[in-house]
C-alpha cells in the first residue's frame, strides 16, 4: 500500500471510531438522564407529586435512547451496505451515503430530544 492508501484506510477507521464514540455519548447522556430522574423520584419525599411534572421529560429522554439506539442500527447498515458495494465493485456508489445520512439525522435527533427536556423545564 501507498502512503496515501494507508492514509485514506487510518481516516476511515479513525471516523468510524469517532462515530461510535459520539453514538455511545448520546446513550450515556440520555440513559444517564433517565436513571438520575428515577432515582431523585425514588428518594424524594414528594415523589408522586413530582412524577406527574416528570412525565415529558422522561419521554424525551427515552425518544433520545431509541434514537441513539436506532443510529447504531444505522451505522451497521451502512458498513453492510458499503461491504456489499465494494463486494461488486461498485465504486462511487451513493446508495450506502443514504443510509449514512438518515443515521445521522436519527443520531442528531437523540441530541435534540435531549436538549427539548432543558428547553421545557
Amino acid at each position: 500500500m501507498t502512503l496515501h492508501e494507508d492514509h485514506i484506510l487510518e481516516t476511515y477507521k479513525s471516523m468510524i471510531s469517532i462515530s461510535v464514540e459520539g453514538l455511545k455519548t448520546l446513550l450515556l447522556i440520555n440513559g444517564g438522564a433517565v436513571v438520575a430522574m428515577l432515582a431523585y423520584l425514588g428518594q424524594s419525599a414528594r415523589g408522586t407529586d413530582v412524577a406527574q411534572h416528570l412525565k415529558w421529560p422522561l419521554a424525551f429522554f427515552v425518544l433520545g435512547i431509541l434514537a441513539a439506539t436506532f443510529s447504531f442500527f444505522g451505522s451497521y447498515i451502512t458498513q453492510f451496505t458499503l461491504y456489499n458495494e465494494s463486494l461488486r465493485g461498485e465504486v462511487g456508489t451513493v446508495r450506502h451515503m443514504s443510509v449514512v445520512y438518515t443515521t445521522a439525522v436519527v443520531a442528531s435527533l437523540s441530541a435534540v430530544f435531549f436538549a427539548a427536556v432543558h428547553v421545557q423545564a
